[in-house]
């Protein structure tokens, strides 16, 4: 079936299409808020002013700030980083390193130091 706007499309679908357009719009305000406050002084009234969503949509999806910190991270860089098949391992590993490195210039290394911060006094070292 061949549509051109939401409004056509069957409800289940079309509710699935906002559903996935809103929870897009959380997961890039939980990035943004992140990289501009860093996660202890994120709020969730923060957030939910950002992603213009209510605190009960962000709530019935997610069980806290933890859940979509982790998921929004863990969608970009699926995004950022993807999945690359050059037909070595060598030139994998240097289209992954090279992707990596692009994505820190482009703003995830803030990202990562803010989430950092939180994260490395809880995490056991040495492994």
């Amino acid at each position: 079936m061949t549509t051109s706007t939401i409004d056509e499309l069957p409800v289940e679908a079309a509710f699935s299409c906002r559903f996935d357009e809103r929870r897009h719009a959380i997961l890039e305000a939980a990035l943004e808020l992140i990289v501009e406050v860093g996660y202890e002084r994120m709020s969730m009234d923060a957030l939910a002013e950002r992603a213009h969503a209510s605190k009960a949509t962000i709530y019935r999806h997610w069980d806290g700030k933890a859940a979509i910190v982790a998921e929004a991270v863990q969608k970009r860089q699926c995004e950022s980083l993807g999945n690359v098949d050059t037909g070595t391992l060598r030139g994998d590993l240097l289209s992954f390193l090279e992707e990596a490195r692009r994505s820190m210039a482009q703003g995830d290394g803030a990202l990562i130091a803010a989430s950092s911060r939180r994260c490395a006094p809880t995490m056991p070292w040495p492994p």
